[in-house]
């Protein structure tokens, strides 16, 4: 059975296709939006002295260093972009990769898979509906396996010519579960 301790991930880049695109977009858009945060705030400036004639050394010296600072910010901002970026794509990431090796497991057969998600994932709630699944599909089977041996045993009774009114109700008894089994899990046929 598996335990958080033992699901928890051990890199970032657990989908590097998806968590990159979803970085890329990311950055395209700071990008494009601190561009034009810049451009306003330098053509503006720089407009302003030049439509009123005070345009000189010194102005020219203090539009440099006003971009110097906004390009100095836009990468700081640029850097903790990138790593919110990739901090939130994990958050999505890791959890799909966690489901899809469940599910993978589920469809070998392996009903006793459980998934345990960090409380910031963002898929938590399907923590619950998922294992919720599992154990009732468990739940269902071992009942159906109990129902297998109980009618071995009957059948074993009639080889030896031993039936009595208690193995016959026995028997409608199980034949009841196994039509209500059938009705609780929807199977279609194709």
């Amino acid at each position: 059975m598996n335990t958080p301790m033992q699901n928890r991930r051990k890199r970032f880049f657990v989908i590097k296709g998806f968590q990159l695109r979803y970085i890329v977009y990311a950055l395209i858009f700071f990008v494009v939006a601190s561009f034009m945060v810049w451009w306003e705030t330098y053509a503006t400036i720089s407009y302003t002295f030049r439509a009123t004639g005070l345009m000189n050394l010194k102005i020219e010296d203090f539009l440099l260093m006003v971009n110097r600072v906004v390009l100095f910010k836009m990468g700081a901002a640029l850097l903790i972009i990138t790593a919110a970026a990739v901090y939130l794509s994990h958050l999505v990431a890791g959890p799909l990769v966690q489901l899809r090796n469940a599910l993978n497991a589920v469809g070998s057969g392996d009903l006793t898979v459980k998934i345990f998600f960090r409380k910031l994932d963002e898929l938590k709630e399907i923590e619950e509906s998922f294992n919720h699944m599992t154990d009732s599909l468990r739940n269902r089977l071992l009942e159906c396996k109990k129902i297998s041996e109980d009618l071995k045993e009957v059948l074993n009774k009639k080889q030896s010519g031993v039936l009595s009114e208690s193995d016959m109700q026995r028997i409608f008894e199980t034949v009841e579960t196994l039509d209500r089994l059938s009705r609780e899990i929807k199977l279609t046929v194709r």
